[in-house]
């Protein structure tokens, strides 16, 4: 999803949220690897894990929610 930057442009930010069992440090690691071999406009600006995705009672991901969790700086 895109969240506005200190200066309002959109950049990329990465949530996710692991499977029961899943390993947090290596999926971490595994998408900071991924994330830096990307060409620097379609790198995320950040990549945030998260217990849970936020959805909707229909199990929609309420994207809204995840924009007002993404830090203003500026």
């Amino acid at each position: 999803m895109t969240v506005p930057d200190a200066d309002g442009v959109g950049a990329i930010a990465f949530y996710y949220a692991l499977r029961d069992g899943a390993d947090a440090e290596q999926a971490t690691t595994a998408l900071a690897t991924v994330a830096a071999a990307m060409p620097p406009y379609q790198r995320p600006c950040c990549l945030r894990a998260m217990p849970a995705l936020p959805r909707t009672a229909t199990g929609k991901l309420m994207r809204r929610k995840l924009a007002e969790l993404h830090p203003v700086t500026g």
